[in-house]
């Protein structure tokens, strides 16, 4: 099991109601995780490919623990919640 599909099992723990899948976003330099109940995205993770690269899984899963994720996402519903070397922004899900 490579790092992506740990972290997507990781993901799975912290929003049980929701299948993750995952999607890498080239031209973008991101791995953007879709959190779907049903063939409905609820919500959308973004961490960039340079975070993805220089962290372990431990330290992504803590920096996820640390933002938590649930209620930035219950906070901001219609964007995309990007996770980067500088933090957390958030980005409207048309990106």
């Amino acid at each position: 099991m490579n790092n992506i599909d740990k972290l997507m099992s990781y993901l799975e723990t912290q929003i049980p109601e929701c299948k993750v899948v995952s999607n890498r976003k080239s031209d973008l330099g991101v791995q953007r995780f879709y959190f779907r109940v049903g063939s409905k995205s609820k919500y959308v993770l973004q961490i960039s490919d340079e975070l993805l690269d220089d962290s372990s899984l431990e330290s992504l899963e803590a920096k996820l623990e640390r933002s938590r994720l649930q209620r930035l996402f219950s906070e901001h519903p219609e964007q995309i919640v990007a996770l980067g070397q500088h933090g957390i922004s958030f980005l409207p899900k048309t990106a």
